[in-house]
């Protein structure tokens, strides 16, 4: 379970701390307030582009006038004390680094600790859009409940754009 989620200048935080307790938790407030940045934080825990299917380097916060966005960081803490983290160490960098308990690791390596599955507003049409968006959904309860199914669908997916 997360008991904590820390941000560094991702989004629209410049740095937040949100401690959770056993029990659901409620996110709410104005529009543009920063509760879809708090859930696609925490869907950067998984294989992918998160919920919003962003780019590393369009998730760094920036001020009026920069041009690219800040280094970033999002890190959870669980309950047996483990740290899972991801960002990017440079502005613009394009590839996110994963670590656990402060080791760089795998990105799959984090489905050992963590196995989040969210369903979003926009899933509604989940049964009657493309087949493909139906499959990605399945793949990702499937995710959650064997880490290792990530591992062939990437390489499933790294198959396909070699072959086209």
């Amino acid at each position: 379970m997360i008991t904590s989620l820390t941000l560094t200048d991702f989004r629209s935080y410049a740095g937040a701390r949100l401690e959770m307790t056993s029990g659901p938790v409620v996110l709410h407030g104005p529009n543009g307030a920063g509760k879809t940045n708090l859930l696609e934080a925490i869907s950067l825990l998984t294989p992918g582009k998160g919920l919003r299917g962003a780019t590393a380097a369009e998730m760094g916060r920036r001020e009026p006038g920069e041009t690219t966005g800040r280094a970033w960081a999002v890190m959870v803490e669980l309950d047996d004390e483990t740290r899972l983290g991801t960002g990017i160490q440079a502005a613009g960098a394009t590839r996110r680094i994963v670590r656990i308990d402060g080791e760089t690791a795998q990105p799959g390596r984090v489905l050992d600790y963590l196995r989040p599955v969210w369903a979003t507003p926009e899933q509604d049409r989940l049964f009657s859009d493309a087949r493909a968006e139906r499959l990605k959904f399945f793949d990702r309860l499937v995710f959650a409940a064997d880490p290792d199914h990530a591992a062939s669908v990437s390489a499933y997916d790294k198959a396909l754009r070699e072959r086209l």
